[in-house]
């Protein structure tokens, strides 16, 4: 897309009740808003991760955080695939683990070199609509911005429990917009939330269109995604902040 007429006008569902999302949200700390875009908007950002051939593979083996280039990984053989995918599962039995593909939005558009479609959709998830909507449904009222990710998952990919509460962060809230037609929940990647003795109390299945909102502290996962699942599980996440 060379010219910032051709973007496409994003845009929140005008239908939602926000009023009633905040009384589900202070009661439960967690919400999934169905139909959350437009449907033009919906489909415009996941024809674009579709089309994305421009991914990193983000993983953490032996308690460290690596950021290599997809196309690279994929070009490997099936057994060294294979043998880097184990020693990776085999760090994340007993320390906190993760593989998927991803493409850092808000990153990008700090060094200037972000997809213009992206960079116009972060721009819109900070617009004065979207983070007043945030702060009317979370009741964070310091909410500032927000950052944001593409992410990819495929078969093998996963994401173990964790809280994202980070020291520096700023964080307040994590969302994740899924932008998967057709997803099933036998195909993994599912969003599952636990409480105190580890055992799952809710899940959220990544439905089109709809947006997970949740606050920091809640311990999560991404469910590993089965070899047998038919599409990719796309999506945009992070977390809005404040400065």
């Amino acid at each position: 897309m060379s010219a910032q007429t051709e973007l496409p006008s994003f845009s929140l569902n005008k239908d939602l009740n926000q009023k009633a999302l905040a009384k589900t949200f202070k009661r439960e700390g967690k919400i999934s808003i169905a139909d959350i875009l437009s449907k033009e908007s919906a489909i415009a950002i996941t024809e674009n991760l579709l089309a994305r051939k421009e991914w990193n593979l983000v993983f953490r083996n032996q308690g460290k955080h690596y950021d290599i280039s997809a196309t690279g990984f994929d070009s490997l053989g099936a057994s060294d695939q294979d043998e880097f995918k184990q020693s990776i599962y085999t760090s994340a039995q007993n320390d906190f683990g993760y593989m998927y593909k991803n493409y850092p939005i808000f990153d990008l558009v700090e060094s200037g070199n972000c997809d213009p479609l992206l960079q116009h959709f972060l721009e819109f998830v900070n617009s004065e609509q979207v983070l007043s909507s945030i702060r009317r449904i979370t009741g964070l009222d310091n909410i500032e911005f927000a950052d944001a990710q593409a992410t990819r998952y495929e078969p093998g990919h996963f994401l173990t429990s964790h809280d994202d509460n980070l020291a520096d962060k700023n964080r307040l809230a994590a969302f994740v917009f899924n932008l998967t037609h057709d997803w099933l929940p036998d195909w993994g990647g599912n969003l599952m939330f636990y409480d105190e003795d580890n055992n799952v109390e809710q899940v959220f299945v990544p439905k089109l269109n709809s947006l997970s909102l949740f606050l920091i502290g809640n311990k999560h996962a991404v469910s590993l995604v089965s070899p047998f699942a038919k599409r990719p599980r796309l999506s945009i996440t992070g977390w809005f902040r404040y400065r």
